[in-house]
């Protein structure tokens, strides 16, 4: 089977968005999340947006280009470059970001918003590159 185009951009989309409103918001950090919980719902909700959306890439490209499923969200990074998509170093940077969404969708635990806020340059960075380089392979 192909990777259905369409359906990649449409996800790139929408990351570039998130990713947009990330770098709009200026820096986060832990004390600004805890005054501002409208800020923090923000942050939350694009962090968890980006790395869903990045990992339906990595499940779609994986299953189409490796005919068969990724092991796990963790393992796709890792999965796309045996496929040939992503680098080894910008999978390895990318590989933990499912851990953190399960966090914040699932709410294993209090959340630390110290991490959370590490994680905006993260996935401004990470993911903006992420973006760049599926895009790239369309």
């Amino acid at each position: 089977m192909t990777v259905d185009t369409d359906r990649l951009h449409a996800r790139l989309l929408s990351m570039r968005q998130l990713i947009g409103h990330l770098e709009g918001i200026g820096p986060v950090t832990a004390e600004r999340l805890s005054d501002d919980f409208g800020l923090r719902l923000q942050v939350e909700r694009a962090l968890s947006q980006v790395v869903t959306l990045a990992t339906e890439i990595n499940l779609h490209v994986v299953s189409r280009e490796l005919t068969r499923p990724p092991a796990d969200l963790r393992e796709s990074f890792e999965e796309m470059v045996e496929a040939g998509w992503l680098s080894e170093e910008l999978a390895g940077r990318l590989k933990d970001s499912p851990g953190l969404r399960n966090v914040l969708v699932h709410e294993y635990v209090r959340i630390d918003l110290t991490i959370v806020a590490s994680a905006v340059p993260m996935a401004v960075d990470g993911f903006g590159e992420y973006v760049r380089v599926i895009a790239s392979r369309l």
